[in-house]
């Protein structure tokens, strides 16, 4: 009994021992000591608008800048971020890594979404003294706001377009599939992020971030490798304008509190850089 009881706890182990092994964990390819240094740099896009249900002032949907003397009507819009940069500096020890990186994202166009209108279903205008001095609107007096259907991707004018700049420190443990001079492996990692959106008086925003992917690494001579990864981000902050008037621009679109609470993005990123790494 008690050897059919170890041959089974024999299998068992070697069952465990053989999938950490596939996933990397232990990876006994990496117990070999190694310490490295990676420089990288690449594209990112946006997948998801880091910036939504932003009041944009126009006399009417032309995206021409609003007269500032006449009434204007409020129209909410998302923000998409577009293309931009990455560079990223991080230490490597065996499977385990982290770092700092540095993103920043194109914001040059608007979605146009929601129409504000009154209580009766007719187009709600505001005074010019409803624009606060950092730019954003004060759009209390908008009873409903109603859908365009379609939204319209229009332009932003010369003194709305910005930068939205991701700055993140954090690490994390690559899971490797393959390892050998050349490494194929699946990162996990996470940090913490300081957001900043280059208009006036626009705030720093902290939150924290996730990603995931795949990398690989080719050694081309002794102790230097070239390594690609494509990476899939996460990006949380608290929401980026006043909290107040996201919370009521939620409630009236009977969107989700969460919408009002927090900003978040979905991003990509293709880096290629290099690893200087000490055996």
């Amino acid at each position: 009994m008690r050897s059919d009881r170890a041959d089974v706890s024999t299998w068992w182990l070697g069952g465990l021992i053989g999938v950490c092994l596939l996933l990397g964990w232990p990876d006994t390819s990496a117990a070999q000591p190694e310490f490295g240094l990676e420089i990288e740099g690449g594209r990112t896009v946006g997948l998801t608008p880091y910036l939504r249900n932003v009041v944009h002032a126009r006399s009417e949907l032309t995206g021409d800048p609003f007269p500032q003397t006449d009434a204007f009507q409020p129209y909410l819009a998302d923000e998409p971020a577009g293309w931009g940069w990455a560079l990223a500096a991080r230490f490597v020890t065996n499977a385990f890594h982290g770092g700092l990186s540095f993103r920043w994202l194109d914001v040059s166009t608007a979605d146009f979404r929601y129409r504000g209108t009154r209580s009766d279903g007719n187009s709600a205008t505001l005074p010019p003294t409803r624009i606060r001095p950092d730019g954003t609107v004060d759009d209390s007096g908008v009873k409903a706001y109603e859908s365009l259907g379609v939204p319209r991707t229009i332009p932003l004018d010369e003194a709305e377009r910005a930068d939205l700049l991701i700055f993140e420190i954090g690490g994390g443990y690559r899971f490797y599939l393959y390892q050998e001079a050349f490494e194929l492996f699946i990162p996990i990692h996470a940090g913490i992020v300081l957001t900043h959106l280059t208009r006036p008086r626009a705030p720093f925003r902290p939150g924290l971030t996730t990603y995931t992917g795949v990398g690989a690494s080719f050694d081309f001579i002794s102790l230097m490798s070239a390594i690609f990864t494509v990476r899939a981000h996460g990006t949380m902050t608290p929401t980026y304008w006043r909290r107040a008037d996201a919370a009521r621009r939620a409630a009236l679109l009977d969107q989700t509190t969460e919408s009002a609470v927090f900003s978040t993005q979905l991003s990509l990123s293709f880096n290629i850089g290099l690893r200087f790494t000490i055996r």
